[in-house]
């Protein structure tokens, strides 16, 4: 299995590369000090052959999160999955992944630059687009609610909390913030459902 921050083997080779050249960059420099060039020559591809790929460093940032983010909704295949008590484990690892990795905090909250303002909406549109696509999967026409209405609701909880995580404020353990975000996400689920 990938560890949370590790791209997926099932991808275009030459993408997977610079993704994980990506990864390993930032280990060490902060995202708006790494340059295309820089994470081409690390990746051993040419700029014509990453600009096939990304039309900027920024989409390599969002091809890691939507795997991340796909990893992070593995364990929501079923309505019984998302109405669950309990939070997945996936959800704990990722929140202990944003709350105990100082050089992630550091590389994604404060070092984006320009790219600040139009990652954070990025990042949030896609991870409100992977909640909403299995929010119909497992509900269907069951919702009261839009599904992409409610996965916009829902991603606001997750973003925010993951946001507060990486910033440092969280102040609950990554196993509490998981267990009150699948209360609130199963709150809101419900009220979709109209049982409440």
């Amino acid at each position: 299995m990938n560890t949370i921050n590790e791209p997926s083997d099932e991808l275009n080779p030459v993408k997977l590369r610079v993704m994980r050249e990506f990864l390993n960059l930032l280990k060490s420099k902060d995202y708006c000090d790494i340059s295309v060039s820089e994470l081409a020559q690390a990746a051993q591809v040419g700029r014509t052959s990453f600009y096939r790929l990304f039309n900027r460093k920024l989409d390599v940032l969002l091809a890691c999160h939507e795997q991340l983010f796909a990893k992070l909704f593995v364990g929501k295949e079923t309505a019984t999955d998302w109405l669950s008590p309990e939070p997945a484990e996936h959800l704990v690892e990722m929140l202990t992944f944003f709350n105990s990795n100082s050089a992630f905090r550091r590389s994604m909250a404060y070092q984006l630059g320009s790219d600040m303002a139009l990652a954070n909406r990025l990042l949030r549109q896609q991870l409100e687009q992977v909640i909403s696509e299995r929010l119909q999967q497992c509900f269907a026409e069951q919702l009261q609610i839009p599904a992409d209405t409610l996965g916009c609701a829902i991603g606001g909880l997750y973003f925010n909390l993951f946001t507060m995580g990486i910033m440092g404020g969280a102040n609950e353990s990554p196993a509490n913030q998981a267990r009150y975000l699948q209360l609130l996400t199963r709150a809101q689920i419900k009220a979709a459902l109209g049982e409440c």
